[in-house]
C-alpha cells in the first residue's frame, strides 16, 4: 500500500533546507531502463534540478527503479530576480517562449512610468512559474511526467514510472549495503570506491 509522502515540519521555513530520499519504480517493477533510458533520465533530472532550484545530492538509476537524495531549499526571501526566472525557464522551454516572458516582464517594468513599473503585474508573471520551484512535489512530478512522455514518444514505450515515495533522511548511512558494478558508475553519483562524488 502506498504511503503518504511526509514533508518535514520546517518545509515552509525560509531558513532551513529539507533533504529527502526519493524512490520511484517502473510499473510492475519490470527491468526496462537500459543505458539509453538511464541517460535520458539523468538529463531530465539535471534539467529539473536547474529549473527548480532543488539540488540533487546523490542519485542511483537502476534498471527498474531510481533513488534520488534531494535537497529542497526554501524560496529566497523576496523571490527570484527576473534574470534568474528567465534562466530557469530557459532550461525547460524554448527561446521563443522565454523571449515572450522576457517581453512581458519588460512591459510590466515600464508600465505606468513608475521607477520599478507595475510591481503587481511583475509579481503575477513570477507567480505563474515560481510555485513549481523549490518544491519536492513539483520536482518529482515534472521529472516523472517528462521522462514518461519521452518514453511514450520512442519505440521502446514500455516504461512508465510510478509509485514515487519520498522520506526525510534520518541520518542512516547512505552507503550501507550499496553494491554496484564499476561499469555502472555512470548511472550514480558514487565514485569507484563507493564514496560520494
Amino acid at each position: 500500500m502506498r504511503k503518504k509522502r511526509w514533508l518535514v515540519d520546517w518545509a515552509d521555513l525560509e531558513t532551513k533546507p529539507a533533504i529527502y530520499h526519493c524512490l520511484s519504480r517502473v510499473v510492475n517493477r519490470e527491468f526496462r531502463l537500459g543505458d539509453e533510458e538511464r541517460e535520458v533520465f539523468r538529463m531530465f533530472m539535471r534539467m529539473y534540478e536547474n529549473f527548480s532550484g532543488c539540488r540533487v545530492l546523490s542519485y542511483c538509476v537502476m534498471s527498474n527503479h531510481f533513488h534520488i537524495l534531494l535537497e529542497v531549499p526554501p524560496m529566497p526571501e523576496g523571490g527570484i530576480s527576473d534574470g534568474e526566472l528567465l534562466r530557469r525557464l530557459g532550461v525547460l522551454n524554448g527561446e521563443k517562449f522565454v523571449k515572450g516572458i522576457a517581453d512581458e516582464l519588460v512591459a510590466a517594468r515600464c508600465e505606468g512610468g513608475l521607477v520599478n513599473g507595475n510591481e503587481v503585474r511583475v509579481r503575477e508573471i513570477h507567480d505563474r512559474f515560481t510555485p513549481r520551484m523549490h518544491s519536492l512535489s513539483h520536482f518529482m512530478q515534472g521529472l516523472l511526467i517528462r521522462f514518461t512522455l519521452q518514453g511514450v514518444s520512442t519505440t521502446r514505450c514500455h516504461y512508465k514510472v510510478s509509485t514515487t515515495r519520498c522520506q526525510r533522511n534520518c541520518g542512516i548511512p547512505l552507503t550501507a549495503g550499496v553494491h554496484y558494478k564499476v561499469s555502472e558508475k555512470l548511472w550514480n553519483s558514487f565514485d569507484c570506491r563507493g564514496e560520494f562524488g
